[in-house]
């Protein structure tokens, strides 16, 4: 065990600040493990000054980087932090943001602005591991606020925290949901890390795979079972706009690279 409290930062880029909200829902349980630790900065419980060159042991960023200034936070806040963790799927993949990445960025400035669009910074958005080193990700949108918790625990008890590799049907079936797609419509259960209780499929929305894909998963088959099952037509039509929601096609398709490059 640590000898003292360690200073702990909970620092958002542009997000929702859905994952910090829903830690605050837990309530009591939330307060309980902040009293272990010394909670130095976050913004949701108290707005004040702070010293920009201040150190962390423990660093939680929420959101992407899309303006200059979130850029510099996140490369300043790495420098001054012991343990740099993405908290949740905008900070793991570049959740929803990412969508812009599929469209045509310069049209799209274009219309907004149309007298200044070139004068406005407008990068690609990426997952905060392709911008600077990540010790941990606690993933979701928003996060699992137990799962928040458990990390937590094991950094103060010093050990190794691990995300079980099972998919997000396991827990659909422990709760007893209706398996979507035997009723032919589009879900990524079967191949979406498990984690979130899947609170989607149980509420009858398909899994969007928000908590990014198992480690080796195959694509391709996955691809060819459901063009069987749901047909082709209905896979680019449903399948491949789910995986824009939340980077996953970005993710995807640079694994595929690498596996190429591999066979190569």
């Amino acid at each position: 065990m640590f000898e003292q409290k360690l200073k702990v930062a909970m620092v958002s880029l542009t997000s929702c600040e859905g994952c910090y909200f829903s830690l605050l829902n837990l309530g009591n349980e939330f307060l309980e493990v902040a009293d272990k630790i010394n909670l130095i900065k976050f913004r949701l419980i108290e707005e004040k000054e702070h010293d920009e060159n201040e150190k962390y042991d423990l660093t939680f960023v929420e959101g992407s980087p899309i303006t200059k200034d979130n850029f510099t936070k996140l490369k300043s806040l790495r420098k001054r932090s012991k343990l740099l963790v993405a908290l949740g799927g905008c900070a793991h993949t570049g959740g929803t943001y990412a969508m812009r990445n599929h469209t045509n960025k310069e049209e799209a400035m274009k219309y907004t602005y149309p007298e200044n669009h070139k004068k406005i910074f407008n990068p690609n958005i990426v997952e905060l591991a392709k911008i600077v080193k990540i010790d941990a990700i606690i993933p979701t949108c928003p996060i699992n606020p137990e799962e928040f918790i458990r990390f937590v625990s094991h950094v103060l008890n010093e050990v190794d925290f691990k995300i079980v590799e099972r998919p997000v049907c396991y827990e659909c079936q422990l709760a007893g949901a209706e398996c979507l797609l035997k009723k032919g419509e589009p879900c990524f259960g079967p191949i979406a890390l498990g984690g979130c209780t899947a609170p989607c499929p149980r509420a009858g929305m398909p899994c969007q795979i928000c908590r990014g894909p198992m480690k080796g998963i195959n694509w391709d088959n996955f691809k060819k079972k459901i063009e069987k099952v749901m047909g082709s037509k209905k896979w680019e039509r449903d399948y491949k706009e789910m995986l824009e929601i939340f980077n996953i096609k970005n993710l995807v398709n640079r694994k595929q690279k690498a596996e190429n490059s591999h066979e190569d």
